[in-house]
C-alpha cells in the first residue's frame, strides 16, 4: 500500500503558490516526490484543492492504482467523503473529475487519510 501526501501553500508576496507531493510505499520510504511553482497567490482552499488533484494525477503518473490519500485540509477530505451530485462544487468537482478515471475508486475512512483506488 502506497500514501500519497500533499499540501499546498500561499507566498503572497512573492504572488506565487506551490503545491507538494510525496508518494512513500509501506515502509516509509519516499519512491516519488513532487513540488510545482504556481505563478499565482490561490486562497488557501483553492490551492489546497490544486494540490489534491495533482497528487492523485502524479500518483496515476507514476503507475499507483491504490493509495491513502493524505493532507491537512479537513475541507478537502470532507468534500471527498460527501455523497450525491453538486454540480457546483469546487473542491470536489475537480478531484472527483480525476477519480472517475480510476477503476473502482472510492474514498474511506475518517480525519485527514483516506483511501483512494
Amino acid at each position: 500500500m502506497f500514501k500519497i501526501n500533499f499540501d499546498g501553500a500561499v507566498f503572497k508576496s512573492e504572488n506565487s503558490s506551490g503545491a507538494g507531493v510525496a508518494i512513500r510505499d509501506c515502509r516509509g520510504r519516499v519512491i516519488a516526490s513532487l513540488a510545482q511553482l504556481l505563478p499565482q497567490a490561490y486562497d488557501a482552499m483553492k490551492i489546497e484543492t490544486i494540490a489534491a488533484c495533482r497528487a492523485l494525477e502524479f500518483g496515476l503518473e507514476v503507475g499507483i492504482g491504490e493509495a491513502v490519500l493524505e493532507g491537512d485540509s479537513q475541507a478537502i477530505i470532507q468534500a471527498l467523503k460527501e455523497e450525491g451530485i453538486s454540480p457546483d462544487n469546487p473542491i470536489r468537482n475537480p478531484i472527483r473529475a480525476i477519480l472517475s478515471n480510476v477503476k473502482g475508486s472510492k474514498v474511506l475512512g475518517d480525519g485527514t487519510s483516506n483511501l483512494i483506488g
